[in-house]
């Protein structure tokens, strides 16, 4: 839920559109104790930018250590005063709910076991830089495209999606660790569907991409997909209804 004053607004989709398709079993990673992000070898290096891999590497690390993960949201809980979110570089973040959400999502995590690491696909990648270049240029927020299209369609374009796809948007990226807290505390989201994307475990492939937009805060589409299978040539479109 966006807010005339809110410094991180984000989105979501998840799709349900695979109903008639055979869902695929998830295979849980073992526990794997680290204390920082490592990096993803899962796609050529121009594939996604330095900030984009940095964000893919902060994301698999929650999911393969949920646990670890909760004292960066107790150390963010400290920045809170009743909604009003105080960062230390001085920036301010008012949001819906308060400690209430972030409160919410460490019992979630702690409910968590660890969960396999994303691998990238060209065609969810194309699919994310496709949306965030239509926002970019159109102007316009949320997951309906400029075209009328919506998260699948855009996946459908680059190749072929199994079990189910989503997509969060993040409208002011600001860093790995800060988006990837955000995502999970969800704040205002009833149905934490951020959240639940992140740490889905029937959702293996993912797709990212980071511009800057007209007001100067750097978006980013993050796409995700049971599995998926890229078109043997896929070249990135430009939107051109608007």
């Amino acid at each position: 839920m966006k807010t005339a004053t809110s410094l991180l607004l984000i989105l979501v989709f998840l799709s349900s559109v695979a109903i008639g398709q055979k869902k695929k079993t998830s295979v849980e990673a073992k526990p794997n104790v680290v204390n920082q992000p490592k990096s993803s070898n899962v796609v050529p290096l121009s594939m996604l930018t330095q900030q984009e891999q940095a964000l893919l590497d902060e994301i698999n690390f929650a999911r393969a250590n949920p646990s670890a993960y909760i004292p960066f949201l107790q150390e963010y809980r400290t920045y809170y005063k009743d909604k009003l979110v105080l960062f230390p570089d001085g920036r301010r973040l008012i949001t819906n709910e308060g400690v209430a959400a972030l409160d919410d999502a460490i019992a979630y995590l702690r409910t968590l076991k660890p969960t396999s690491a994303f691998e990238v696909r060209k065609g969810l990648v194309l699919s994310a830089k496709l949306h965030l270049d239509d926002m970019q240029k159109s102007g316009r927020d949320g997951h309906i495209g400029s075209d009328g299209s919506k998260p699948e369609d855009r996946i459908t374009r680059f190749g072929s999606w199994q079990d189910s796809v989503g997509e969060n948007i993040v409208y002011d990226s600001r860093s790995p660790r800060n988006d990837v807290i955000g995502l999970i505390i969800d704040d205002g989201v009833a149905s934490r569907g951020h959240r639940k994307n992140i740490f889905k475990p029937t959702f293996k492939v993912i797709g990212i991409s980071l511009g800057q937009s007209v007001s100067a805060q750097t978006r980013c589409v993050i796409t995700f997909a049971g599995d998926f299978v890229d078109k043997s040539e896929s070249k990135t479109p430009t939107a051109t209804k608007y």
